[in-house]
């Protein structure tokens, strides 16, 4: 399915940004039953085919990542989707199709309670996705596809949920925090 040039994307409601790449967006629709990606740029957006009916992903609990495959999206770039339940797909928009579902360690502790509020974020070959159960961040190795957990301390003062970011490469946690004030704290991860 090629890229439509379309308007009535931004005309739509109801539809929000699960991650980003290269200027490229994948987005969800409210019913979490239709993704999209799109360059808003050039107003081209395509809908991404049904899910094979192997995977059992349950889309209203899914954490979205997203990576190039060169140094620009024009090589080619992939989404990856990953459920709570452990389960994870990666589709691939320039081939329009899905590879097959997979499941991550049985080393990371199940169910996985994902920080949707912090997006995935790609840095070296590497996607990292915020999560709060287990503690800290799930890791995927685009190259070898091999998952990793890095536990991340909780403070107790922290109000709201950390945000994972990235800064020329390198990894940041955001978050709130409350002592005596409140103060916005960031924690580089190293």
């Amino acid at each position: 399915m090629a890229p439509s040039k379309s308007s009535f994307f931004l005309r739509e409601v109801g539809y929000l940004p699960l991650a980003y790449i290269g200027g490229i967006i994948c987005f969800v629709n409210i019913h979490h039953t239709r993704f999209f990606v799109g360059y808003p740029l050039t107003q081209t957006f395509k809908e991404l085919p049904e899910l094979p009916a192997s995977s059992s992903m349950h889309w209203s609990q899914i954490a979205v990542g997203m990576w190039m495959n060169g140094k620009s999206t024009i090589e080619g770039y992939k989404i990856l989707f990953l459920g709570c339940n452990g389960k994870y797909i990666i589709f691939d928009p320039i081939k329009n199709i899905w590879y097959k579902s997979k499941v991550i360690p049985t080393s990371i502790r199940l169910p996985l309670i994902m920080n949707l509020r912090s997006q995935a974020i790609s840095v070296d070959g590497f996607l990292y996705f915020m999560s709060s159960y287990p503690n800290g961040m799930i890791c995927y190795n685009m190259l070898s596809g091999i998952w990793n957990h890095f536990l991340v301390p909780i403070l107790h003062a922290i109000i709201s949920g950390r945000i994972l970011v990235e800064c020329g490469g390198r990894i940041m946690f955001v978050c709130v925090m409350i002592k005596s004030h409140v103060s916005i704290c960031i924690w580089e991860f190293k």
